[in-house]
């Protein structure tokens, strides 16, 4: 910071570094990027015709850029439906028959208790319909 407060620009080590630097603290400052952007390049020599000739090019940059993107996400939805299309038509064409399995082994299983003479089971049951007529 004390190098970029005094002018001593020589000591970053290149342009970009020092711009980037400028960018960040001009930022954390609230002083406006661009402005001090301009007093730089203007401070070093570089033209703003230079700068303004390079905008259009990071303009077209960025656009191919989302471009990209938005073409490499079309691309993975295509193959992923590509795939899930073969994976169907391989399921299809390789269903097994369905096969008989054996059923359960017997088990032994208790007898049930004899009923004894003389037993009775008595249960009061209450039906409540409406009579019908």
């Amino acid at each position: 910071m004390a190098a970029l407060e005094n002018e001593d620009l020589a000591r970053f080590s290149s342009d970009l570094h020092a711009r980037g630097f400028l960018r960040n603290y001009a930022s954390f400052l609230g002083l406006d990027v661009e402005e001090m952007l301009k007093l730089y390049d203007a401070r070093r020599g570089i033209p703003g015709s230079r700068r303004s000739q390079a905008q259009p090019l990071l303009e077209h940059r960025a656009k191919r850029r989302s471009m990209l993107a938005a073409d490499l996400l079309l691309g993975l939805v295509a193959i992923s439906l590509l795939g899930l299309s073969l994976f169907s038509v391989y399921v299809r064409r390789n269903q097994a028959a369905p096969t008989a399995t054996p059923g359960p082994l017997p088990t032994a299983t208790a007898t049930a208790l004899p009923v004894y003479q003389g037993t009775s089971y008595e249960m009061e049951v209450y039906l409540d319909y409406a009579a019908t007529p």
